[in-house]
């Protein structure tokens, strides 16, 4: 049993539920609500679902109640349980967003009701909201299960009559909205009918497929269109006894990007991308390419390292930030992107690593500028030649900028350099010099010394 924020979910009928349509039929009333109430006002509207377990509950069960949130942090959220109007204290307060009980009813052939009433309390800017939840316990009869002995279609002693209760789903994998070009298997899936010998009836927008039909296929395979291309697949399936079934779903194709950028250091001439090192931010945003959806209107769920980041997460955040803070890990994240009726639910991921930020050293020549086509190591010159050297830093965190300093040594000598031009050191040696000078330049935050680098150059007079 599922309830979710302003609509339920059903899910599929096990053989413990085909007993509770039995019940129904047999006159037994099953009286349920799902309610939903809250400021709205200024406030944001919490979201999200709440997964019962068992779906069908019998005298005796322990249940499980679970909430899980969309657009909140459910570790600083009140949580406040009530059971049949008489709040339960010791399973109540922050964080308690699990609830658990033991499903006491009546001996007597039928049904009790326990109402549980949730109500959650994020906090902040969060409007408060609660939730009732009505659970139908189930008292079977003594002698066991339909069809156990007597007349077909009966229950021992009872009479009750029995109900078709067979039932077929469509499951489409990777997802129901795949990338373009993506290959899509639609298959079908049933707990209680016997698909290797049933006969399927594949339609495709109203065409049906020769290669996917007949005895076994129990599933369609296709390649998706272009984006926003969309498909409805529907199956028919005759089982060797009984009637036949019908499924129909919907398939939607569309592309999400995930674009990243780092703020970080690089020359100006530089056309690469920057990359992240340890305290450098960085963004990832999400572009789902959907005629006809406004991007601002969906909702974006965001996990960091497999956590959700709720504060990140909610209606129109497309954008995630974070900072790295080890060397060389690789960070993932994932977003789940949906629309409030279901029809979208995508979901992608991306590994950013972070790299240790270093410097490299150029020739500045005075009419051509930095000659970027290749860093050096070594730099031939002849006596008395003057040189310009400049080094570049790259992927320093752009806001440490101001704090780097260079310095700059020659043979193991530090050398004096100018304040109003640190990244440049210009030479010039005697006419008569004739040997190999190592020229070295240390990159250092001054305000946090385990972001520096060095880089080393020999200059070979002849």
């Amino acid at each position: 049993m599922k309830y979710e924020a302003q609509r339920g979910i059903i899910k599929k009928m096990g053989k413990r539920e085909k007993l509770f349509l039995i019940f129904l039929l047999s006159g037994s009333v099953f009286a349920g609500s799902l309610l939903f109430f809250g400021n709205v006002y200024a406030l944001t509207q919490p979201v999200y679902t709440i997964d019962v377990d068992p779906p069908v509950i019998f005298r005796g069960d322990t249940v499980f109640i679970n909430v899980t949130p969309i657009n909140f942090d459910a570790s600083t959220a009140v949580f406040e349980w009530y059971k049949n109007g008489v709040l339960d204290s010791a399973n109540s307060g922050v964080g308690k967003g699990t609830y658990s009980l033991t499903a006491s009813a009546s001996e007597t052939l039928g049904l009790t009701t326990i109402t549980m009433r949730l109500v959650v309390k994020p906090g902040g800017e969060f409007a408060d909201a609660q939730q009732t939840l009505p659970l139908s316990v189930v008292t079977l009869p003594e002698g066991g299960v339909p069809g156990a002995g007597g007349a077909p279609g009966t229950t021992p002693g009872g009479g009750i009559p029995g109900i078709e209760t067979r039932s077929i789903e469509l499951l489409a994998l990777p997802s129901n909205n795949p990338d373009p070009g993506e290959v899509i298997t639609v298959s079908v899936r049933s707990s209680d009918i016997d698909l290797d010998r049933s006969s399927f009836r594949w339609v495709v927008n109203g065409v049906a497929p020769r290669d996917t039909q007949g005895i076994g296929a129990k599933s369609h395979t296709f390649t998706a269109g272009k984006t926003g291309t969309n498909y409805s697949i529907s199956v028919t399936v005759t089982p060797p006894t009984g009637t036949a079934l019908s499924k129909t779903t919907a398939v939607r194709s569309f592309d999400m990007p995930l674009y990243w950028w780092a703020d970080s250091t690089t020359p100006s001439w530089y056309r690469g991308k920057a990359l992240p090192s340890i305290g450098s931010d960085v963004h990832i945003t999400a572009l789902p390419n959907l005629p006809g959806v406004n991007p601002r209107t969906l909702l974006y769920t965001w996990r960091f390292n497999d956590n959700y980041i709720g504060a990140q997460s909610g209606v129109g955040k497309n954008v995630f930030r974070f900072t790295p803070q080890f060397l060389g890990v690789r960070e993932t994240i994932a977003v789940r992107v949906q629309n409030t009726s279901g029809s979208i639910d995508k979901e992608k991921n991306i590994e950013i690593p972070s790299l240790e930020p270093f410097v490299r050293v150029y020739e500045l020549k005075p009419l051509e500028g930095v000659d970027f086509i290749r860093a050096l190591t070594l730099r031939a010159a002849r006596g008395g030649e003057t040189i310009d050297l400049i080094a570049e830093p790259f992927f320093f965190p752009l806001r440490n900028v101001a704090d780097l300093s260079f310095r700059w040594n020659l043979n193991g000598d530090a050398i004096p350099s100018t304040a109003e031009r640190p990244r440049i050191l210009t030479i010039r040696s005697a006419a008569d010099t004739l040997r190999r000078h190592t020229i070295s330049v240390l990159v250092e935050n001054k305000k946090d010394d385990i972001q520096k680098t060095q880089r080393s150059v020999d200059i070979e007079f002849r």
